[in-house]
């Protein structure tokens, strides 16, 4: 018999970093309509304050892919506990959510 804890805390894990991203998306789509963005500001003052806004704005995506992933990978890490065997979902949410840790991890230890 499935244990449907396994498939509820599987199916979390892969959805949790997309779920975070996509409210993350939406938020900056509601929060900065306001601001309009012509395709060529019309001085350098303009320039420097659309860099940043944009700067501001990839900030939150990888915070927010971050805690995504990362509850993403201990939702997997529990499916993996539930589950009988190896291969399955948990392994599968593990992957898809350690991926980009890895690669967020390797670009701050570059940093630093």
């Amino acid at each position: 018999m499935v244990n449907s804890k396994q498939w509820v805390y599987g199916a979390l894990s892969v959805l949790c970093p997309v779920l975070i991203v996509g409210a993350v998306l939406a938020l900056q789509a509601v929060a900065y309509s306001s601001i309009p963005s012509p395709s060529d500001p019309p001085n350098d003052a303009h320039r420097h304050a659309a860099l940043l806004m944009v700067l501001a704005e990839v900030g939150q995506l990888l915070m927010a892919t971050t805690v995504g992933c990362l509850l993403g990978v201990i939702l997997a890490i529990r499916t993996l506990k539930l589950q009988k065997r190896w291969f399955g979902i948990g392994l599968l949410g593990l992957i898809f959510n350690g991926i980009p840790l890895v690669f967020l991890a390797a670009l701050w230890i570059r940093r630093s």
